[in-house]
Parts: C-alpha cells; sequence; structure tokens
C-alpha cells in the first residue's frame, strides 16, 4: 500500500502525461491498469510429456524438493484453469531438468513489443 499514491498520483496526471508522451499504451495502462492475459483460458488438463515417465524417482524426488522449499505448492485440482504438463531434459552433468510446457498458457497472454533488454 506503500506505493499506492504513485498510481494514484499518474492517475491524476493524465491530462499531463497525455501532452508529455505519445504512447497511448502507457496512457491505457495508468488509466485502466495492466492485464497480461488477452483471453481467458479454456478450462484445460494436458497430460505430461512422455519424458516425464522415462524417470518416475527423479522426478518425484524433484517435485518433493520443491514442494517442501516453496517453490512449488499443491492445489486441488477443482482450483486450476489450466494443468499444463510437464517433461524431462538431460543436462550435460547427467542431472534432469524438469520442464513446464507452457505453450498454451503463453499464446493468450499480451505480447509487449518496443522494449529491448
Amino acid at each position: 500500500m506503500a506505493n499506492t499514491w504513485v498510481v494514484k498520483g499518474l492517475g491524476s496526471n493524465l491530462k499531463f502525461l497525455k501532452n508529455f508522451t505519445a504512447s497511448t499504451w502507457v496512457i491505457d495502462i495508468i488509466r485502466d491498469g495492466y492485464s497480461p492475459i488477452l483471453e481467458k483460458p479454456a478450462k484445460t488438463f494436458f497430460n505430461n510429456h512422455s519424458s516425464y515417465n522415462n524417470d518416475v524417482d527423479s522426478v518425484g524426488k524433484e517435485l518433493k524438493k520443491r514442494l517442501s522449499t516453496g517453490v512449488m505448492v499443491d492445489v486441488d485440482k477443482s482450483a486450476l484453469a489450466v494443468c499444463s504438463p510437464l517433461g524431462v531434459v538431460s543436462i550435460a552433468s547427467c542431472k534432469l531438468r524438469l520442464i513446464m510446457d507452457l505453450q498454451y498458457v503463453n499464446k493468450r497472454l499480451r505480447k509487449v513489443t518496443g522494449f529491448e533488454v
């Protein structure tokens, strides 16, 4: 809540900002807020990639580790809109890397262009 004044301050100075910037995208975000979601995805549950089943023991250990450290949380299936598939890839050091396939979700997100990192 400490930064609430920033949003309110920007919103109350919208006329000034319109003269200051030609970006309608920026003005729209200040006025309406920002949502990265273009379309709400349909409730969808994907099966895991076949690579997930190749080493179930290692995958299980990795998932338990992530749950115990808070990187992942266990949720009830009814609370999900999308359950993205997991896959596994081998990396050079003979370790496995767990990969979440977010293609379905990413297709429904707003693409921001014009920024370089």
